[in-house]
């Protein structure tokens, strides 16, 4: 437990997050300016002086930028328009996400939803 009895873990998760989402925008319909890129943040350091917190700080920066790669994808997904956003992208979106992390996934049809 660190300053304000914040767990190492709990902080490095945050501090991951936060630097990720506060830099997110849904960009994708958007002209790439000239300038795209140069205020986007490239890395970041952590600095922890308890070597005894470092591995827990790396536990939760790992699981923060994993909670923040999910965050963007689901707000990339709702952001998309109606006709971007069909249910079979969808049902592809999931599938893929399923494979990337060794998940079993069962996508129903029309017919089987109606059951």
């Amino acid at each position: 437990t660190g300053i304000g009895g914040i767990d190492a873990k709990e902080a490095g998760q945050a501090i991951s997050e936060v630097a990720q989402l506060s830099i997110y925008s849904f960009d994708k319909y958007k002209s790439k300016d000239k300038d795209a890129g140069k205020t986007e943040v490239q890395s970041f350091t952590i600095i922890e002086t308890d070597k005894t917190k470092i591995k827990n700080m790396e536990i939760g920066v790992k699981k923060g930028t994993i909670i923040a790669r999910a965050q963007k994808l689901a707000r990339d997904l709702v952001a998309e328009p109606a006709l971007a956003a069909t249910p079979t992208k969808l049902a592809n979106v999931a599938k893929e996400v399923a494979k990337e992390n060794r998940l079993k996934i069962k996508v129903l049809d029309k017919e089987a939803c109606k059951k």
